[in-house]
């Protein structure tokens, strides 16, 4: 019973700060940015593709969003059709190896062209990220890779 009071109250306190917060014009109003994004998204780490044995092309960046952290490939980024391509983050800034103790395996890539995102997991450590690949696990081929510049 006394939950559901403090979350009524929560809720309650909630409400008055959306309605009664003050408005906030957009410094860039021929933009896409607008304060939230500005204030909220940080890039921690970017780099740009380079061929590994597939062309690869296109940049990615560690974003921190609100605590959260993402890798986002953009809107350039392409690469060949393969199969079992994963994207990694990688301790190496050019990845040579693919013991398990050295990446971070951030799942399937989703499309070979275009702006997609992954979540990385909270307990990856960043400052031991030094790249991001895409690799080839059947054939154990890196098709690209972008090293970070911190």
């Amino acid at each position: 019973m006394k939950s559901k009071a403090i979350n009524g109250i929560g809720l309650g306190i909630l409400a008055i700060l959306i309605v009664g917060a003050p408005a906030i014009s957009n410094p860039f109003p021929h933009s896409d940015l607008t304060p939230t994004t500005l204030i909220s998204q940080v890039v921690a780490a970017s780099g740009k593709f380079v061929r590994g044995d597939h062309r690869t092309l296109g940049g990615a960046k560690i974003i921190n969003e609100e605590g959260n952290f993402y890798l986002e490939l953009d809107e350039a980024f392409q690469t060949d059709m393969g199969p079992d391509l994963l994207v990694l983050l990688h301790q190496d800034d050019i990845p040579r190896s693919y013991s398990q103790e050295k990446y971070v395996n951030l799942g399937r890539l989703k499309r070979v062209r275009g702006k997609q995102r992954y979540p990385i997991f909270s307990m990856v450590d960043l400052e031991k990220v030094e790249s991001v690949v895409i690799w080839c696990r059947r054939f154990n081929v890196t098709f690209g890779y972008a090293s970070f510049n911190h």
